[in-house]
């Protein structure tokens, strides 16, 4: 996680045609142009900019990053607020299945369900398993996600082999990866 702080000035129309010439007085020591693309994503129902949070694509030349930026604070114009970035290798969006496992530090992965062994691929062999049996976990919504240092918690809501489910899952973040995933699923009963 690293943590952004920025200055963020407004100007005038005037001032952005009169702001070049002014600098151009100044020796300038060093100059470099460069591509810069951003591409933000959000859900339909704009979840991450209610929570006040980003997740975006930048392309800065060559290079490719995935950025979640969280909720902070603003004081006097200077915002300050956490923000975790992943390196890509091709611009896609960020919900691709085939990028899962770049998101954990191998195998080196701590499951505390105990009906599923610790690893990705531990994880892997269980979804797969349950496929076989025609079992589908399906994730329908994300009320809302929690994090404070290198710990998240998701709250969601979907279904388990056709049941009405609540998901509680919870993640630990270490050097950019998941390392540890705690699932507690609760399901829904109709009385």
């Amino acid at each position: 996680m690293l943590q952004e702080i920025e200055l963020k000035l407004a100007i005038s129309p005037q001032i952005s045609i009169e702001l070049p010439q002014y600098l151009a007085k100044f020796t300038i020591l060093d100059h470099q142009d460069l591509f810069l693309s951003n591409t933000y994503y959000d859900y339909p129902d704009h979840f991450l900019a209610k929570k006040k949070m980003g997740l975006r694509i930048r392309q800065e030349d060559q290079e490719l990053t995935l950025t979640l930026k969280t909720n902070g604070e603003v004081v006097g114009g200077l915002h300050s607020r956490p923000e975790y970035n992943l390196s890509l290798t091709e611009k896609e969006t960020p919900t691709n299945a085939h990028r899962l496992t770049s998101y954990f530090d191998g195998d080196n992965y701590i499951q505390h369900n105990t009906a599923i062994a610790d690893g990705v691929s531990g994880l892997g062999a269980a979804l797969e398993a349950m496929a076989k049996q025609g079992i589908q976990m399906i994730y329908n919504k994300t009320h809302f996600v929690l994090a404070d240092g290198d710990y998240a918690l998701a709250v969601s809501e979907g279904s388990f082999a056709g049941a009405a489910t609540t998901f509680y899952d919870l993640f630990r973040v270490e050097n950019g990866t998941e390392t540890f995933g705690r699932n507690i699923i609760l399901f829904s009963r109709t009385f």
